[in-house]
């Protein structure tokens, strides 16, 4: 008897903290994304609000109300803010933050800058991105 309550409470443990660590990383990733984002505040200083493409990330629409982003591109849900002349993205999948982007609008209204992998945007890990309204 001793041996099959050992055995049930080893079984309740293993399954029971992997869903642990996994909310614990979501929680991790969503207060990295929150605080990232958070810490642009300038008002907006241009509206992206259209569909946008890209020939690696896809297209979709964004929608802009007042300095917050939504929308979509490709497989990916987008946040974001627009704080001052820069656009601060995030692409979501499964509410997990999988990268983050600054862009920037060009003369040729191309939203142009770099995204990383992760919650916040990394400048060593940086690679380019350019987005075209359609």
């Amino acid at each position: 008897m001793q041996k099959l309550l050992a055995l049930a409470v080893a079984l309740v443990c293993a399954f029971s903290l992997p869903a642990c660590q996994t909310k614990e990383r979501y929680a991790k990733n969503q207060a990295e994304s929150q605080k990232w984002l958070g810490s642009f505040n300038q008002p907006a200083g241009l509206n992206i609000t259209g569909t946008w493409a890209s020939l690696e990330w896809g297209e979709g629409p964004l929608k802009q109300t007042g300095r917050q982003v939504t929308g979509t591109l490709g497989h990916y849900a987008v946040k974001g803010v627009v704080s001052g002349r820069k656009v601060y993205l995030q692409f979501l999948s499964d509410n997990w933050v999988y990268y983050s982007a600054v862009l920037e609008r060009t003369p040729a209204g191309v939203l142009a800058g770099h995204y990383s992998e992760g919650a916040s945007f990394d400048p060593a890990e940086q690679q380019e991105i350019l987005l075209k309204r359609w």
